[in-house]
């Protein structure tokens, strides 16, 4: 299972943009689901999830999730995503 990391800025509605070039080199289509893991560096908190890719190619945060670790509009954090490419039967 690849695993990709960049550094990401929270969008508004606690939304996260996926980097192109990552979506093009994976094929990441409308709706696949992603296992997410998001640290934020002050003060140190991580959290994983899992998150639907948008059509915008952004996914959100869940609100608990963004409660928790106290991220707000605006916060730079840096962003860790497991892709599972689909098994071919």
């Amino acid at each position: 299972m690849p695993t990709e990391t960049f550094t990401a800025k929270i969008q508004q509605n606690r939304r996260i943009q996926i980097p192109v070039l990552l979506r093009w080199r994976y094929k990441l289509n409308l709706g696949i689901v992603l296992k997410i893991e998001i640290v934020r560096t002050s003060p140190l908190k991580k959290t994983r999830f899992y998150a639907r890719l948008q059509k915008s190619g952004r996914v959100t945060i869940p609100k608990l999730t963004a409660e928790t670790t106290q991220l707000n509009k605006g916060d730079v954090v840096e962003v860790t995503v497991w892709i599972q490419q689909p098994s071919i039967v």
